[in-house]
């Protein structure tokens, strides 16, 4: 009987704390305004021809430390350019520490990885191989 009643008091609490919290939720998506623009570093320019090599290396395999996996491997763009793991899945079934993060809209993150140590693209393309042992 306790066990329902205890149940019972963490649902009601839960539900009173949903209708309280969903003005700031409203609040928060009305003041919302996504970006105009995706932000490019004026000396970097996109190009027809950096967008395919883009598509190629990020499915190239040739770019792990024994050619079996691709970025692709573990930010799979057709599930939300992530891998849906605790932890990702590297070389010879290695597995990491955490899951890959989306790769979508990351033009708009305002750090990489997860632990914040790239501060653009730029710099997460030149430090995945060194900071990621399962590749």
């Amino acid at each position: 009987m306790k066990k329902y009643l205890v149940f019972f008091l963490i649902e009601n609490i839960l539900f009173c704390f949903t209708l309280t919290a969903a003005p700031s939720i409203k609040a928060s998506k009305e003041g919302f305004q996504p970006p105009i623009v995706v932000p490019i570093p004026n000396d970097n320019p996109v190009t027809q021809e950096k967008v395919e090599l883009g598509k190629q290396l990020f499915f190239d395999t040739r770019l792990s430390k024994n050619g079996t996996i691709s970025c692709a491997s573990c930010h799979n763009v057709m599930s939300g350019g992530e891998d849906n793991r605790a932890g990702s899945v590297g070389i010879n079934g290695q597995v990491g520490a955490r899951s890959a993060p989306t790769v979508w809209n990351a033009a708009l993150q305002s750090v990489m990885f997860w632990d914040g140590r790239a501060k653009n693209l730029e710099e997460q393309a030149c430090s995945v191989n060194t900071h990621i042992p399962v590749l």
